[in-house]
């Protein structure tokens, strides 16, 4: 879950000092604050993961809109939160969920300086991410699942949380195939077909691969794949 352990100066963010209280309906999309005067919105390091993360491609392969009840597991520091509540609005919900209450207190203290009160922190375990039930349209896992030590425990409760027909998105850097997980966990890396039989066994079915990254930093090169919780009668949002 600790996820800014790989990229720690991408994901390190400048404090803001008197920045003005905005609004989420005056937040335009794809941008982390209304003030152009906060340190933070012209964080290099910032503007330089959206260069290579492309979060408004996240979203829009998530479907992802105004109104949408989403949760960014192990969001760190918050950079896929505040483009979530960007997106979602003020009559929409992102839950930001992590195992390290720092980061969520920096990510309720930002939040509160902008008004965003579309956005909840989550205090979560390795063993479960206390996501509310039934309740999701979406779950995002960035550079997350490596660090997953329970991952079943963590993919019943991310599961559980989905409504029918909501989306699972897990994005992490590719790593040789047959490793152990704790080579995974270690070199920060984790094998797309482990993902894909984990994810199977908890009856979330793989919609579609889309278009991954390369990592600034390291090169490395990141799948994103893109699950779909069944409804009652089995039917997905593609219709299958």
């Amino acid at each position: 879950m600790l996820r800014w352990a790989r990229l720690a100066a991408v994901f390190t963010a400048v404090a803001a000092v008197g920045c003005r209280t905005k609004s989420a309906t005056e937040l335009p999309s794809g941008t982390y604050t209304g003030d152009p005067q906060c340190s933070y919105a012209r964080d290099a390091e910032w503007e330089k993961r959206d260069a290579w993360q492309r979060p408004t491609e996240v979203m829009d392969n998530l479907g992802i809109r105004a109104g949408s009840v989403v949760a960014d597991v192990g969001a760190g520091g918050g950079y896929f939160t505040f483009h979530l509540a960007s997106r979602v609005g003020p009559h929409g919900k992102v839950y930001a969920q992590d195992v390290l209450e720092s980061q969520l207190e920096k990510i309720r203290e930002r939040a509160k300086r902008e008004g965003l009160s579309q956005i909840e922190t989550i205090l979560g375990n390795q063993s479960d991410p206390r996501l509310p039930p039934g309740a999701l349209d979406a779950i995002l896992l960035v550079l997350t699942y490596h660090e997953m030590e329970n991952y079943d425990a963590m993919l019943v409760g991310m599961a559980r949380a989905l409504k029918p027909a909501g989306l699972l998105a897990v994005i992490d850097p590719q790593g040789e195939p047959n490793q152990s997980r704790s080579s995974y966990a270690k070199e920060h890396k984790m094998s797309k077909e482990l993902v894909l039989q984990d994810v199977a066994r908890h009856g979330l079915r793989l919609v579609r691969e889309a278009n991954g990254f390369v990592s600034a930093d390291d090169n490395s090169r990141l799948f994103f794949l893109i699950f779909e919780k069944p409804t009652a009668g089995g039917a997905s949002r593609n219709g299958q």
